[in-house]
Order: structure tokens, then sequence, then C-alpha cells
């Protein structure tokens, strides 16, 4: 069941458009997700890390990404 996240004008066939792309990347995404449920694991973790890390840059801190890591 293929389910939209949105509303928007129907007059407008560019956002239209996007929105049937994103929607079918999503649905890709999910299915490899079911499929290979350790990898998507660690891909989470990297992803959790790799924000913490951009986050925490942004705001001045001078830890590394290994130091992340560890905290």
């Amino acid at each position: 069941m293929k389910k939209n996240y949105y509303d928007f004008d129907e007059n407008n066939s560019d956002i239209r458009e996007s929105l049937i792309v994103i929607d079918d990347l999503k649905g890709q995404i999910d299915i490899k997700k079911n499929l290979q449920k350790e990898h998507w694991s660690a891909i989470q973790e990297k992803l959790r890390i790799d924000w913490t890390y951009d986050s925490n840059a942004i705001e001045g801190s001078s830890l590394t990404r290994g130091e992340t890591l560890f905290f």
C-alpha cells in the first residue's frame, strides 16, 4: 500500500513529479531496510555519530569523530 505524506495544489506539476520520485525512493529504502536489517542498524549508527559530530562542530566543539564515537 502506497502512502503519500503530502497534500499539494494539483496545478503545480514540478512539485508533483518531485514528490512522486521521493515516494518511489522512500519505497525502495523501505524494501532494502527490511531485507538487510543488520546493515541498516550500522547505517543508522554511522549517521547518528556523524550528525552528532557535525552538530557539535557547528557549536564550536573540538572533539574528533573518534572522540564523539567514544562518548
